[in-house]
């Protein structure tokens, strides 16, 4: 008898061909599979079933010791076995279910504020406004792998042995021993990592995309499913984990996007100007509306603030900005 059809009848209600057959064998069969039904539902259900293989087996050949018949000795016997390597069986099952529970840990950053972590194996992580990453607990010593929704700030610990994985809603990163700064927010439409020192390669599935040497930053395209890779100043990209953003010559709908994050607050522009101006500027220390006044100065604009809500609308002649204290 394969035990296994026993186990996936108990589980799913289905009978193979080869359980059938054993339970048309004898009555006693049919006794056992209920025998071990009623056993599932009153241990092995609640996930704490650990069988005394040794007590069943004792209680068992005391029967068969007692009775003079042979074949029936040989009967419960034969049962005795089916009863324990059952009961193995279950328990080691049970094990391995326990052994895939893998608990996870979550960092969120929600929007006007950065989270700090440092993982397992030593490696930090910076996450930006309105980003997380999980990753599993227990991973130190191991391979540290983890998914990022947003965008982070990765300073990973050199270790050539164990591979350290970044996954993304459509890309993968590879690391060994490298700094690089990774965005991924769902609602926008370019994907960037950008590369401060180390070496990493992107994928996508299994595929290989690149691999970045440093001061390279690699900036897919998803509407247009385009890969751009180019050197660039990777002070302007990793500014915001230093309390400070830079911009140059940035189109304003861009602008507003880190604006909204880093203040915390919703922003309505205009469409009309969503492309209208493109700006160079850097702020630190500036208020909310000490930027906007800035930016008030660079072009044509008018903003209303009212609580967390901003609306930036194109230069009116005779309306006066206005501003109302922040909740």
């Amino acid at each position: 008898m394969n035990w296994s059809s026993i186990l996936s009848y108990i589980e799913q209600g289905e009978k193979d061909d080869e359980l059938k057959r054993w339970l048309s064998e004898h009555p006693d069969n049919q006794e056992f599979l209920k025998l071990a039904q009623e056993r599932w539902k009153s241990e092995g259900s609640t996930g704490g079933f650990s069988p005394d293989t040794q007590k069943a087996w004792k209680e068992i050949s005391s029967v068969a010791g007692k009775d003079t018949n042979r074949s029936l000795v040989i009967w419960i016997s034969r049962i005795a076995a089916t009863v324990l390597i059952f009961m193995m069986g279950f328990g080691l099952k049970v094990g391995i279910d326990r052994m895939d529970e893998v608990t996870y840990n979550e960092v969120i950053a929600p929007r006007g504020h950065k989270s700090y972590v440092v993982l397992p194996d030593g490696s930090s992580v910076i996450l930006n406004s309105e980003s997380s990453i999980k990753y599993a607990s227990g991973s130190k010593g191991g391979n540290m792998i983890l998914d990022l929704s947003g965008e982070a700030y990765f300073d990973v610990v050199p270790d050539p042995s164990r591979i350290f994985q970044v996954n993304t809603d459509q890309f993968t990163v590879f690391v060994h021993g490298t700094s690089f700064n990774l965005k991924s927010y769902k609602d926008e439409p370019e994907f960037e990592v950008a590369l401060e020192k180390g070496s990493l390669s992107l994928f996508r599935g299994k595929r290989s995309l690149v691999s970045l040497k440093p001061d390279q930053v690699a900036t897919i395209n998803r509407m247009e499913n385009k890969l751009y890779v180019q050197n660039r100043d990777l002070e302007i990209i990793t500014s915001w984990k230093n309390d400070e953003l830079i911009f140059d010559n940035t189109p304003f709908y861009e602008v507003i996007r880190y604006l909204e994050r880093y203040y915390g607050v919703n922003i309505d522009l205009d469409p009309d100007l969503r492309e209208a101006h493109y700006f160079t500027f850097r702020i630190k220390v500036e208020s909310l509306r000490e930027t906007l006044r800035l930016i008030n100065i660079m072009s044509p604009i008018d903003y209303k603030i009212n609580g967390k809500q901003v609306v930036i609308t194109r230069k009116k002649t005779n309306l006066k900005n206005q501003d109302t204290p922040m909740n």
